[in-house]
């Protein structure tokens, strides 16, 4: 397949074609340059930026094998690949994002509707769809991870924010996030859900393994609207921190409250937790949770 060397934006002129209202290249692309065309481009091969560079289109994207840049890629439109997409810094589109391989960026991913990859799925900073975001393995980032429908992995997903889908939250293997995870419908793990603060499902449909949090669910109105949290009512809608406010009950106190027999399981599961009772809590095999092997951990 022949290779195409491009070093200065006015280079790619020859290759626009007019009654298709894009640019084509028939090979290989390799650009040596940064560019921003008001267009589309399409490569029937791969397509490589030098490090440093970006490319930016206000139509789509689209390469038969890989795209990679050293700066970032945008476009107006969709970024398609046969192969993997990877920046050295962002990568930015109006539509979809999706790679037969990985998907990955140094910073931020973002995309105004799904983001697909057979690979991975992984940024430095956050990663966000407007619709579903999807990989065949894992899905990380370092910031936070949110879609306006649903997330999904065949392995893991991992973030150091939080994790927030519209719809569901599905993983083969763990869900961990340094802050929250919320979903508007289920959450599912075939290994455990760990989150820094809570892990909360509006359809109150979670399913893994283990759960592990720091923080509880919901405002502060709803608990201390609750029969056993009353003693501490105006501590709880005061100005005192939930660190603090956690110290209060004695260990006798905080045995009573979680015991009460009103609580979903989910919110007793994150009130032992934030109590300091247990580290972790599990789904009663009664509600028909995923009861996943230890192999599923890691």
């Amino acid at each position: 397949m022949e290779k195409v060397q491009i070093n200065k934006p006015e280079d790619l002129d020859k290759y626009y074609r007019e009654d298709e209202g894009r640019y084509v290249i028939d090979g290989h692309l390799e650009i040596g340059c940064s560019f921003n065309i008001k267009t589309s481009l399409t490569v029937k091969g791969s397509l490589s930026i030098e490090a440093g560079e970006f490319i930016e289109a206000g139509g789509f994207i689209e390469a038969g094998g890989s795209i990679k840049a050293g700066g970032f890629i945008g476009a107006g439109g969709f970024i398609e690949a046969g192969g993997f997409i990877e920046a050295g810094w962002s990568i930015k589109a109006g539509g979809a994002i999706k790679a037969g391989g990985f998907i990955e960026a140094g910073g931020f991913m973002k995309a105004g509707r799904f983001i697909e990859a057979g690979g991975f799925i992984e940024a430095g900073w956050s990663i966000k769809g407007g619709g579903s975001i999807k990989a065949g393995e894992f899905i990380k980032a370092g910031e936070f991870i949110k879609a306006g429908w649903s997330i999904k992995a065949g392995w893991s997903i991992k973030a150091g924010g939080s994790i927030k889908a519209g719809g569901f939250i599905e993983a083969g293997g763990f869900i961990k996030a340094g802050g929250f995870i919320e979903a508007g419908w289920s959450i599912e793990a075939g290994g455990f859900i760990g989150a820094g603060e809570y892990v909360f499902s509006f359809q109150f449909a979670i399913s893994g393994e283990w759960i592990s949090t720091g923080l509880l669910p919901f405002w502060r109105q709803y608990w201390a609207a609750m029969p056993p949290l009353k003693k501490w009512r105006e501590a709880i809608l005061g100005d005192r921190c939930w660190d603090d406010l956690k110290e209060l009950p004695t260990r006798d106190e905080a045995d009573e409250i979680c015991a009460w027999d009103g609580w979903h399981w989910i919110l007793r599961g994150h009130l032992e937790c934030y109590l300091g009772l247990k580290d972790r809590f599990e789904p009663p095999a009664e509600d028909g949770q995923i009861k996943a092997g230890p192999g599923a951990l890691y």
